[in-house]
């Protein structure tokens, strides 16, 4: 009941309400196997590595036996999944240490998808002569697989195993650098995937268009690349919906990177909301391109396989261990279809990018240090945070008609973040939600940006600070107030975002990160008012905005540290990292929450810090 709707949500690319419909199907199933004798057909729907493993729990030899009605015909195909499932992921070393079935008769089919993935792996390690080896093997063994054999109603292995032997011969004259041939052969390959009859789940689970489109990519063929990734999407004309696989994040991830490469700006900011939801919640990083034969790194697909904390590594530190859901990062969901599309937003990618990005950290960044240089990526970040960021580099160019774009581009975000508030706001204290850190940090620029108007302006009150519209300053409140519920800034909370498989090094970002942004926080509220407050009201208002009390954090660690513009990982950092003594944050007498005991009074109304 819970799993059978989740074929619906696939067919649609709402990959992920079907990963959570299928987290109760795991407990479901658990359930059932408490109670019940494994040894009968019956999938198990958790995550792929678990449920191969669970499949050849279920499946056993005695199954196998049982030839009234012929058991092996129905299931001994699903206990070739595991290759599969390591293929699709990257696991090389992995795939080289599975153990081919004593009786290879009776596991045929088992036997030719571990040879199968058996010469991926060897061929993307650079172990051509081996390679080409076991590919002899695997058509020897493929050929041997009955006809009888199901892989899934009403799919025969044999035909499934077509598609493995196109796709193995040519990744194998890709390593070999023999590209043209290579590029037919995968197109060969996608014939008889595409001539598998109807199935779901699909009986072929590596795409051979993502293979395709990710080798085209790497000899920046961009144009036909784009074309392939089109047709697996199911953007292209004359396409069969069916054939098409919407929404999935590889082929998100391919045509992005075509539409990068080729210069089509409108495109690329088209789906980039999409591909940021569907990278939300990967396990993988999707790469441009596919990896140099060096790199072993190299899959058979647009994609590397890597542990979490290495992704969220990659992804930057806004999403370390705070991770967005689709549907919980904010402005990114509908930010394109809302204003880009109307021509509200100016669209700078690209050079032009790359110079306010220059702008904002060598001017910018020095003053208000709470993005962090060397893991923002303008071709990564959420499109919000990066016109946020070109908004401040405007700005900081100085002439008029620079600010005056500025002006209309803060206008413009701070529209589209009010109007998606619902999405990103907390409103209680019992509602569980991630950080969304990039949305949070889009927030605050726009709120320093309106401290700017307001100093244009010269609308400063008598405590010094400045008067900004009401509409921003109650963007301002409702910020502090998500941070607030959310918990944000609490140094235990902090921790408790990251699971102690983390290493070190993001987990340290990631606090770092949120730490900068609270002080950033705390000082435009300390430089804030409402337009209409009167110096007695401001006062008053205080209670609204961060205080120092709402800060349960140690200050951070060294600039030098922070501001390091290698790579996370390089040997400078490294070298940084180990002659800067780290900051004992675990003390809560060295919060900056308990010296609001000594520097404020209630009874004192001196508005002084």
């Amino acid at each position: 009941m819970l799993h059978m709707p989740t074929h619906i949500d696939v067919a649609i690319g709402d990959y992920g309400r079907s990963v959570d419909a299928n987290h109760g199907a795991i407990v479901a199933d658990d359930k059932y196997f408490a109670r019940q004798d494994a040894s009968i057909q019956y999938a198990a729907y958790r995550t792929p590595c678990q449920a191969a493993e669970k499949l050849e729990q279920v499946i056993d030899t005695n199954l196998l036996y049982v030839t009234i009605p012929p058991t092996a015909d129905f299931v001994e195909s699903f206990l070739g999944s595991k290759a599969h499932v390591l293929v699709r992921i990257g696991r090389w070393e992995e795939i080289l240490r599975l153990q081919l079935p004593t009786n290879c008769s009776i596991y045929c089919v088992t036997t030719a998808s571990i040879l199968y993935a058996r010469g991926l792996a060897l061929s993307a390690l650079g172990q051509i002569p081996e390679a080409e080896a076991v590919q002899k093997v695997f058509e020897a063994a493929r050929a041997a697989v009955p006809t009888s054999l199901l892989n899934s109603i009403p799919c025969k292995e044999v035909d499934v195993l077509g598609v493995a032997l196109a796709m193995l011969a040519g990744q194998l004259e890709y390593r070999k650098g023999n590209y043209d041939t290579a590029f037919s052969t995968l197109r060969r390959a996608i014939e008889p995937e595409d001539a598998l009859p109807y199935s779901d789940p699909p009986p072929w689970m590596q795409p051979v268009r993502h293979a395709l489109g990710g080798l085209l990519l790497e000899q920046n063929r961009v144009g036909e690349a784009e074309a392939v990734f089109r047709e697996d999407l199911g953007m292209a004309r004359d396409f069969p919906r069916r054939r098409a696989k919407l929404n999935n994040v590889w082929g998100l991830r391919g045509l992005y990177e075509c539409f990068t490469r080729s210069g089509k700006v409108d495109e690329a900011l088209f789906i980039q909301s999409s591909r940021d939801a569907a990278l939300a919640s990967v396990d993988v990083v999707l790469l441009p391109q596919i990896c140099s034969g060096t790199d072993l790194t190299f899959c058979a697909g647009t994609y590397a396989s890597i542990t979490r904390a290495e992704r969220l590594l990659r992804l930057g530190a806004r999403r370390l261990a705070l991770r967005v859901t689709p549907g919980k990062n904010a402005v990114m969901a509908d930010f394109h279809a809302a204003h880009v599309r109307n021509g509200a937003l100016p669209v700078l990618l690209g050079k032009e990018s790359l110079k306010k990005n220059t702008f904002y950290f060598d001017n910018f960044h020095p003053k208000w240090p709470f993005l962090h240089r060397g893991t923002f990526d303008v071709t990564k970040e959420p499109c919000v945070l990066i016109q946020s960021v070109i908004m401040m580099g405007l700005w900081i160019e100085g002439s008029k008609k620079s600010r005056d774009a500025a002006t209309d581009l803060h206008r413009s975000l701070s529209t589209a973040i009010r109007t998606q508030m619902d999405r990103w706001r907390v409103s209680n204290r019992n509602q569980s939600t991630s950080w969304p850190m990039a949305t949070y940090q889009s927030v605050l620029l726009q709120c320093i940006f309106a401290l700017f108007l307001a100093g244009e302006r010269a609308a400063i009150d008598l405590n010094l600070r400045y008067r900004i519209h009401a509409d921003e300053y109650d963007l301002l409140v409702t910020l502090v107030e998500s941070c607030r519920l959310g918990g944000i800034f609490s140094y235990p909370n902090m921790l408790a975002q990251h699971s102690s498989a983390v290493p070190l090094t993001p987990v340290w970002l990631s606090i770092e990160e949120i730490k900068r942004f609270g002080l950033a926080l705390y000082k435009v509220c300390r430089m804030s008012t409402r337009l209409e407050s009167t110096g007695a009201d401001a006062g008053g208002a205080g209670s609204e905005l961060l205080t120092l009390a709402d800060l349960s954090f140690s200050m951070p660690d060294s600039d030098e540290t922070w501001n390091s513009s290698s790579g996370i990982g390089s040997e400078a950092r490294q070298e940084v990292a180990v002659q800067t003594e780290p900051r004992d944050s675990r003390d809560p007498t060295g919060w900056i929450s308990h010296s609001s005991n000594v520097l404020y009074d209630a009874r004192v109304g001196f508005d002084w810090i």
